[in-house]
C-alpha cells in the first residue's frame, strides 16, 4: 500500500491520545506543537516533561472518548487487544488513527520531521523502519543548513508580491531554481548580502532586493 503524503492543519482541533509511554507523550507533544487541542486518556502518564496544556482522564480508554468532534487519535497502550479494538472503532468512524504499535491498524502515519523556519522536512518509510526514517530527515537537515530559514522566507515573501503568479507554476520552478542556480542559499549562508540584492534584481528585475520585499537581515543590519 502507498500512502499519501499530507499536511495537516491541527489549529485547535481535537486529537485523542490513547496511552502514557514514552511514545504516546512523544506524540502528545508533537500534536500541541501544532496548535492541536489534546486530550490524553491513560490512567498514569510515564511521561517525559511535556510543554504545553492538554486535557488528561486519568482512566482507561472508554468508546465514547472517539466523540464525533474528534478529527484524529494516536493509540499507544501497552494492551495489543486495546490497541486493536480503538483502531477499528475509529476507522468505522472515519476517525484518522495513528497506530504506534506493530500489528495494529492505523491509516495515519507520522512522519519523522526536521525544521528550518517554515520549511519542512518530513521523511517516512511506509512504516517499514521509523528509526530509518529519523536517520534520513538528520541527514536532510545537515544538508539544508540554517540559512535555508531565510531563503524559505525570501521566497515566501517574492510569492506574496505576485512576482511569480501570473505565469504558472512551470515558469515558478524556472524562476527559482535561476535564483537557487545563481547562489542565493550559499550567499545567504556567508552573508553577502549586496550580492544577494544583485541576484535579485538580475532575477526579477527593477528594483526588487531585500528591502523592497520587507524583509530584514539575520545580521539584523539595514
Amino acid at each position: 500500500m502507498t500512502l499519501f503524503p499530507a499536511m495537516l492543519d491541527l489549529q485547535d482541533r481535537l486529537c485523542l491520545v490513547v496511552g502514557g509511554g514514552t511514545v504516546a507523550c512523544r506524540k502528545l507533544q508533537s500534536l500541541l506543537a501544532a496548535g492541536a487541542r489534546v486530550r490524553l486518556v491513560a490512567p498514569d502518564c510515564r511521561r517525559p516533561p511535556v510543554q504545553g496544556e492538554f486535557e488528561w482522564l486519568r482512566r482507561c480508554w472508554r468508546p465514547e472518548d472517539l466523540s464525533p468532534d474528534v478529527l484524529l487519535v494516536v493509540v499507544a497502550t501497552d494492551n495489543p487487544q486495546v490497541n486493536r479494538e480503538i483502531a477499528e472503532t475509529a476507522r468505522r468512524m472515519n476517525i484518522l488513527v495513528n497506530a504506534a504499535a506493530v500489528g495494529t491498524r492505523g491509516n495515519l502515519q507520522f512522519p519523522a520531521v526536521r525544521r528550518r523556519g517554515r520549511l519542512t522536512l518530513a521523511v517516512g518509510t511506509e512504516g517499514g523502519s521509523p528509526a530509518l526514517a529519523g536517520l534520513v530527515a538528520d541527514l536532510a537537515l545537515q544538508r539544508f543548513g540554517p540559512e535555508w530559514e531565510f531563503v524559505a522566507e525570501l521566497v515566501a515573501a517574492l510569492r506574496r508580491s505576485a512576482l511569480t503568479a501570473a505565469s504558472g507554476r512551470e515558469y515558478n520552478q524556472s524562476f527559482l531554481r535561476l535564483l537557487l542556480d545563481g547562489g542565493l542559499a550559499e550567499m545567504v549562508a556567508r552573508g553577502r548580502w549586496n550580492d544577494v540584492d544583485q541576484l535579485l534584481q538580475t532575477v526579477c528585475g527593477g528594483n526588487c532586493s531585500l528591502a523592497a520585499l520587507g524583509l530584514e537581515r539575520p545580521d539584523g543590519n539595514p
